[in-house]
């Protein structure tokens, strides 16, 4: 029976030429990296430019959880999500939605999966705004 919680470890694994690899096992037997993932969002206007002072909000669908929030960019690449949100998030997905106040609102629709790193299954790289 696994803890309510979960536990992680790190170990090294040898690799074939004979560097070393940090990895850690997920409670539920995975094996994971050691890096941290992000998940982009580009957002731009309808000329090509970035948009440099929109807000995402990302929630997770079911329970309206707020995960991350993020201003202003300077490239007009926003984070919608990373890897500090894995756990609360099903390794089989979880329907997440991205508010984005830009010169509109919008509300773009996301399926990302949790367990060692998030991962997109479902949702767009980019958004165009006028």
């Amino acid at each position: 029976m696994h803890p309510s919680f979960p536990r992680t470890s790190l170990f090294a694994v040898a690799g074939a030429a004979g560097g070393v690899l940090l990895a850690c096992s997920h409670y539920d037997g995975e094996v994971c990296t050691a890096e941290f993932r992000g998940l982009p969002l580009t957002i731009v206007s309808e000329s090509g430019t970035p948009v440099t002072d929109a807000t995402v909000t990302t929630r997770l669908t079911r329970n309206n959880q707020v995960l991350q929030t993020t201003g202003d960019s300077p490239t007009g690449w926003y984070v919608i999500l990373t890897d500090s949100s894995a756990g609360r998030l099903r390794s089989g997905g979880d329907s997440v939605s991205a508010a984005v106040s830009a010169s509109i609102d919008t509300v773009l629709p996301f399926v990302i999966s949790g367990g060692c790193h998030i991962a997109k299954l479902s949702g767009p790289d980019s958004l165009v705004v006028p």
